[in-house]
């Protein structure tokens, strides 16, 4: 399993569920969905929910069916403590 794979498993494990925005902005994954296949190869159980967002759009929210549930603003506040985190920064130094 790769890195990405074993980031993305520890959150559904935290958390309960992520999103490819969640996997983007927070974890800098850009494929969750290979990601997630890469967990079920695994053998590891992973359910996938189609949504829409506000607009309509449809969108793949993916679920660890053991893991506690965890109300999505906790989810982005989290998110949002990781992007303002100096350390994990993308800015070229000056």
């Amino acid at each position: 399993m790769t890195p990405q794979a074993k980031t993305i498993l520890k959150h559904l494990e935290t958390h309960g569920s992520i999103s490819t925005m969640e996997a983007i902005t927070v974890y800098r994954v850009f494929r969750l969905s290979a990601r997630i296949q890469q967990i079920r190869d695994y053998g590891l159980p992973v359910v996938t929910e189609m949504r829409k967002d506000a607009s309509g759009k449809s969108y793949a929210r993916y679920w660890h069916p053991d893991a506690p549930k965890c109300p999505p603003s906790k989810i982005m506040e989290n998110a949002n403590s990781f992007l303002n985190d100096n350390r994990y920064s993308y800015r070229k130094a000056a």
